[in-house]
């Protein structure tokens, strides 16, 4: 079943997204409600995008030629294909006869543009399956994938430019990156991603990259919790000191146009739930909601419940 939903009501649509073992495919939805989701239309199962039920409409279909062979799709492909404001579509795909995973760009039915392709080399070995991560406004396209066996973030531009954000063995200030984790990227192609920090221990980070300049450090588990302003979530937390706070955990790194950040964390003094790091002359923080916090708003002002992330993958949520 898929429902898109538009304030005040929600629409029932004649498509079922595709169902698989663990259950129905999730979709992406952007800022002006246009939906990107696998769906199973009358004869074959695809990529639809539409803004609305009657104009769901497919991308491409399993079985489609494309020039990098006939593609795979609904089946063979774990990640949920993006839209961005102009319509234009992320999808990942297994191509025909060699079985590569190959992820598009595409900006209508019949443009497919490659943005990688498993075993090509950009420079830094031959890539295995990539994996989409984000896609913006621009039209820039973020993935993850092993070049030559090491672990990396990249950043792929139309005109083709692929550009590598951060890799396994990287050096971050003094430090050694020892795993990569999730990363996300705003209109400008700003990345934010988090890594975990060699070290005796290994500490969790997250950082922001703008391309060609050196890491922006955002928070990094250790750090006190910098209270950028009073916290609102209860009673019994009036008047604690905040500052006595350090991270013990960040992940789940989002970023918008204003290189806000969010982050979800917990800390040694028992706090669990989604932060909001805002850029200065250093990111400060506050707390924005806690886990399973039935009053988190998504970027429209509908409840969307507990557990969900903090900021959609176009933007700042709002927190209620």
């Amino acid at each position: 079943l898929l429902v898109i939903r538009r304030h005040p009501s929600s629409t029932l649509c004649p498509y079922t997204t595709h169902f698989r073992s663990e259950g129905f495919r999730p979709v992406d939805v952007n800022d002006i409600g246009l939906v990107a989701c696998y769906a199973q239309g009358a004869s074959a199962c695809g990529v639809f995008t539409g803004n609305d039920c009657a104009s769901l409409s497919p991308i491409i279909v399993d079985g489609a030629s494309t020039s990098e062979g006939q593609v795979s799709l609904c089946d063979s492909i774990e990640e949920t294909p993006l839209t961005n404001e102009s319509g234009h579509v992320a999808f990942s795909a297994i191509v025909s006869p060699s079985g590569d995973k190959v992820l598009f760009y595409s900006t209508g039915p019949g443009v497919y543009t490659k943005v990688v392709r498993q075993g090509e080399d950009a420079g830094w070995g031959a890539f295995g399956p990539p994996t989409l991560l984000d896609l913006n406004d621009s039209g820039q396209v973020l993935f993850s994938a092993d070049a030559a066996g090491v672990p990396g973030i990249y950043r792929w531009t139309p005109g083709p430019l692929t550009e590598r954000v951060v890799a396994l063995g990287d050096t971050i200030d003094v430090d050694t990156v020892a795993s990569v984790g999730d990363a996300s990227m705003d209109n400008d192609g700003d990345v934010a991603f988090q890594v975990v920090l060699a070290g005796t221990p290994q500490v969790d980070a997250i950082f922001r990259w703008d391309g060609g300049t050196p890491y922006v450090a955002v928070v990094r588990e250790g750090d006190q919790w910098k209270l950028g302003e009073a916290y609102s979530g209860g009673e019994e937390d009036k008047g604690r000191d905040r500052f006595t706070d350090t991270y013990a955990s960040v992940s789940e790194p989002r970023i918008n146009d204003s290189d806000q950040v969010s982050f979800h964390a917990t800390t040694d003094g028992g706090e669990s739930g989604y932060f909001l790091a805002t850029p200065g002359s250093d990111y400060t923080q506050s707390k924005q909601a806690a886990d399973n916090d039935p009053n988190v708003l998504d970027m429209d002002g509908f409840p969307c419940g507990g557990g969900l992330g903090p900021m959609g993958r176009h933007g700042m949520d709002g927190f209620g």
